[in-house]
């Protein structure tokens, strides 16, 4: 039997944010050996086929790598390469930032390494407003109710952003 398309899954690692927060990326930037050294890093975006952040060290070490982000991320994003594993880290998160992250490692010598990372992001609802019957806010202490009287009080929350995740095997 031939089979005309292959489907292949590739492994994500999932990461959620809250917006306005602050969320680090992880990218594992350790050369295989010893002899080695990393000489370009790429951060992509969905199908974008722009890199959205570079570091390029070919023409030095990686300490001394020329960094870009693209205008989207300008002023929010910073590759942090003390930790291990290194991260892209930004601050502060926005609603648009959801979504599949690969950064893309060449070496000198070793083959490129890819991660894939998956960002939900959390949008949290605006301040609840309490409402009365007649749909009018209530602010502080509210009364006065005899006891036995029926109250009804309503909240209300506008915006916000829920996600639910499916796990189909």
């Amino acid at each position: 039997m031939k089979m005309d398309k292959v489907n292949r899954k590739k492994a994500t690692i999932l990461y959620t944010a809250v917006v306005r927060g602050k969320v680090a990326l992880p990218c594992d930037i350790s050369p295989p050996s010893a002899d080695d050294s990393v000489v370009l890093i790429l951060w992509y975006k969905g199908e974008d086929p722009a890199p959205i952040y570079t570091l390029d060290a070919r023409r030095g070490t990686v300490e001394q790598a020329r960094q870009s982000a693209s205008t989207h991320l300008e002023n929010r994003a910073y590759f942090n390469m003390i930790n291990r594993p290194a991260f892209l880290q930004l601050d502060p998160v926005q609603e648009e930032d959801a979504g599949e992250y690969r950064c893309r490692v060449d070496f000198r010598k070793a083959r490129t390494v890819n991660t894939v990372i998956t960002l939900k992001v959390i949008v949290p609802p605006g301040e609840p407003a309490i409402l009365d019957e007649e749909g009018a806010q209530v602010k502080g202490l509210i009364g006065p109710y005899n006891e036995g009287d029926s109250l009804l009080l309503i909240c209300e929350a506008i915006g916000g952003k829920i996600y639910i995740l499916y796990f189909l095997s």
